[in-house]
């Protein structure tokens, strides 16, 4: 079956081709790649002290006696050296001895109380009457 609208196929005609001179690949310079990395090292610590300078600066303008963990060190370091001042370092044994015998005294001597407490209580009888009982509390010595 023949195609419809069939036009004719259209053929290029070929281009002319251009000559393309090429360049000859040489080497490097001598010494260039050397050359490459000394300036990559120079920028970049150049980089680095331009760095640290800005921290110098930010760092000088922070007032480091106005802050919180140095006013909590100060005071930690006070509320420390009070307790080692107003505490003993070192007990004897016969200190520590008569300490424990006086502990032990007041407390068989202390007066000790008990409270107790019973719950209320509903009781009913046969005829529909009903008695309630308080909660009482009693202390005894």
């Amino acid at each position: 079956m023949p195609a419809k609208n069939s036009a004719p196929a259209k053929t290029r005609s070929p281009r002319p081709k251009k000559s393309v001179t090429l360049l000859p690949i040489s080497a490097p310079p001598r010494g260039a790649r050397a050359y490459m990395w000394a300036g990559v090292l120079i920028i970049s610590a150049l980089v680095v002290m331009l760095w640290v300078w800005s921290l110098k600066i930010e760092l000088s303008f922070y007032d480091w006696k106005n802050t919180p963990e140095q006013n909590f060190w100060q005071h930690s370091r006070a509320a420390w050296a009070e307790l080692f001042k107003s505490n003993p370092t070192e007990l004897t044994k016969q200190e520590i001895t008569d300490d424990l015998k006086n502990a032990l005294q007041e407390l068989q001597t202390a007066d000790f109380t008990t409270t107790t407490t019973t719950a209320a209580s509903a009781t009913s009888t046969a005829n529909g009457s009903s008695s309630n009982t308080l909660p009482t509390s009693s202390t005894r010595p």
